[in-house]
């Protein structure tokens, strides 16, 4: 799987609105395209501006090739994010991914355990099960 990650800011105005655009019509149209396994929107406040940084997955380069063309790297940016995007990178970075979803399984009891609050500062809850 490979992921690509660009980066946009907005106006803090704009904030709001630009998420919204990216969750609720962008990455939904997205579904269409063969071998999007999925996004994710990472938001930061940064003085005067919000930025946001996408992660987008794709099974390969080819795919991603077939959403932005074969100038791959520059950005495929539609016209309402341009309307709402401050600045932006002009250039979309890519990476080889690898993943780990933890077994809720094994994690289970340490929520059972309390809240963080009723554990004193020096205590750990660790999983059960042996460590790699």
């Amino acid at each position: 799987m490979i992921t690509r990650l660009w980066r946009g800011w907005t106006t803090t105005q704009n904030a709001d609105a630009y998420e919204r655009f990216l969750l609720s019509e962008l990455f939904p149209s997205m579904r269409s395209i063969p071998g999007f396994r999925g996004a994710d929107v990472l938001r930061r406040h940064e003085s005067a501006a919000v930025a946001f940084v996408t992660l987008t997955r794709f099974d390969s380069l080819d795919d991603i090739r077939e959403f932005a063309g074969d100038d791959y790297e520059v950005p495929v940016l539609e016209p309402q994010a341009l309307a709402l995007l401050s600045h932006y990178d002009e250039q979309a970075l890519h990476f080889d991914t690898a993943s780990f979803t933890p077994d809720p399984g094994r994690f289970s009891l340490a929520v059972q355990l309390g809240a963080p609050s009723s554990r004193s500062a020096s205590s750990t809850i660790r999983p059960s099960g042996p460590r790699t």
